[in-house]
């Protein structure tokens, strides 16, 4: 049954087609709440963990987009491009370009937050900042993750899978249009063979 209040819509809607995507915004959420709930002698070392964990996490996914971006710049340069369909060709270079775009925009957003974790975590008051940026106090103090907040710090990720995504898509194309798959008049052993 679909829920009624549009924000719960659009996560069961994400559970539903992205369940991996939907588990780890929720990890990311239930993180977020129990650093932010914990005892106070406790919170100061969460925070600290959590600031660690995520400059690891847009560490390694900078070095992945940057790899990423090198793949897809690379992958133009196959001379096999040049003997595709127009419309296969057009496919792969409109899927490519949206993984080279999304590949460098999100190494771009996962600097900007490297940087950000490093700034603050420079100031006297970062854990009382951070918490504040993270989170929002309900009528009984009860810290409550902000759902912006959970997003922001999962785009670069899911920016970054999703330019996989689409330079797979035209990677597929590629291969389907190069292996003569989709080619009329074709035999079962020419639908193997390469062009």
């Amino acid at each position: 049954m679909l829920p009624a209040y549009t924000g719960d819509r659009l996560l069961w809607i994400l559970k539903i087609v992205f369940p991996f995507h939907y588990a780890a915004w929720k990890t990311a959420f239930i993180s977020i709440s129990e650093l932010a709930n914990a005892p106070e002698q406790e919170r100061e070392c969460l925070l600290q963990k959590w600031r660690e964990a995520m400059l690891s996490q847009l560490t390694t996914m900078g070095l992945i987009g940057a790899i990423m971006s090198a793949i897809v710049v690379g992958s133009f340069t196959w001379s096999a491009l040049e003997h595709l369909s127009i419309v296969a060709y057009t496919i792969i270079r409109v899927c490519w370009y949206n993984s080279l775009i999304l590949a460098i925009t999100a190494v771009a957003v996962g600097m900007q937050q490297s940087v950000f974790l490093v700034r603050i975590g420079c100031l006297s008051a970062s854990h009382k900042l951070t918490l504040k940026l993270l989170c929002y106090e309900d009528q009984n103090g009860t810290r409550i993750p902000r759902r912006d907040q959970v997003v922001i710090w999962q785009t670069a990720v899911g920016m970054l899978e999703f330019s996989l995504y689409f330079w797979l898509g035209g990677f597929v194309v590629f291969i389907w249009d190069v292996t003569l798959v989709g080619r009329k008049g074709q035999k079962t052993s020419d639908k193997l063979k390469l062009a």
